[in-house]
């Protein structure tokens, strides 16, 4: 059988949205950016000004990498030309998966799940409010990764356990959803290679027993919200209630788990602002302070500037200026 791979990106990550489209052919084109899997709405009227948008980047290789963020949606895997396996770590909201012998799960976000799929198995997700980054790999590949045994992938859903090439499979996830916009075409192949090698060096580590309904504990929550926080850090309206909602927790919930770890929303907020900023300041070519402040979710370039003057006790130009010369 012929695969049918992604075509690599031009130029490496591109944002992609529905808002472009006539709000009668929004659905047919988020369908289309999808060839490898079938997508519905929950309702006929769903279809009507559907709104999603993607960071998408496909390597030369093929594997592609995504944050996706779309409206509530049906989802069905194993069509003919499903050959890959996609690494999944919610962002926001929740899914419901209906998978193998009627096995029924549902991930969300504050539960802080890594989860692989068989692009190959019988699978149906129902999304609500749900976003994710996911890294998609061509099955052969991580079939020869897991010493030819198609048995590890289970059901057609599994669990990866934390620590060691998981987690730095994770943050580097992050990073690339949060600084992916940023890279060029080169670059975007390096971190899109990175992705992949620890992706199957985690899977080579195999699954684990992980139940999602297992209690939440808060660390768990604890790195979601941070891991929301920074992927959406460039939203001007990111709060408190917005990333508990984001996560399926209460306000008040969050604010007791911040308050175990010794810190504040707000202040994580503030702080990842700043490390984004910090972190677009030391690129070359460098963006223009404007462009720093929004892209860190900045209401203005002036209230950027009077932000990080606190932190650092400089301006961001001469930030800038001070750390080209060391």
């Amino acid at each position: 059988m012929q695969k049918n791979k992604p075509t690599p990106s031009d130029g490496g990550f591109q944002h992609l949205s529905t808002r472009h489209e006539r709000a009668n052919r929004r659905f047919e084109y988020w369908r289309s950016l999808h060839h490898r899997i079938d997508i519905e709405t929950p309702t006929r009227e769903g279809v009507q000004s559907y709104h999603a948008e993607l960071l998408r980047c496909i390597a030369n290789d093929g594997s592609v990498f995504a944050l996706s963020r779309g409206d509530d949606s049906i989802v069905r895997f194993a069509k003919p030309e499903s050959e890959f396996v996609m690494i999944s770590i919610p962002v926001s909201g929740a899914v419901k998966m209906t998978y193998g012998d009627d096995v029924r799960q549902e991930i969300s976000a504050g539960r802080s799940a890594t989860v692989v799929v068989d692009g190959t198995r019988p699978l149906t997700t129902v999304t609500d409010t749900y976003s994710h980054a996911y890294l998609a790999i061509d099955r052969d590949r991580v079939i020869s990764a897991l010493n030819g045994d198609a048995g590890e992938l289970g059901q057609g859903v599994s669990f990866l356990a934390h620590g060691g090439l998981v987690d730095m499979f994770r943050s580097h996830m992050q990073i690339m959803a949060v600084q992916g916009t940023n890279l060029s075409a080169q670059e975007s192949e390096i971190a899109m290679k990175v992705a992949v090698d620890l992706a199957l060096g985690a899977l080579a580590q195999g699954v684990d027993g992980h139940d999602p309904h297992e209690d939440i504990s808060t660390a768990a929550i604890y790195e979601a919200a941070r891991r929301f926080t920074q992927i959406n850090i460039g939203r001007i309206d990111l709060t408190a209630e917005l990333i508990a909602q984001g996560l399926g927790c209460s306000r008040s919930h969050l604010y007791r788990v911040f308050e175990q770890h010794d810190e504040t929303v707000g202040n994580m907020i503030r702080r990842c602002r700043f490390e984004n900023a910090v972190s677009l300041l030391r690129m070359v070519p460098s963006p223009s302070i404007k462009q720093v402040a929004y892209c860190s979710g900045y209401k203005s370039a002036a209230a950027f500037s009077r932000s990080f003057r606190a932190f650092t006790g400089m301006s961001p130009t001469d930030f800038r200026v001070h750390h080209k010369m060391t």
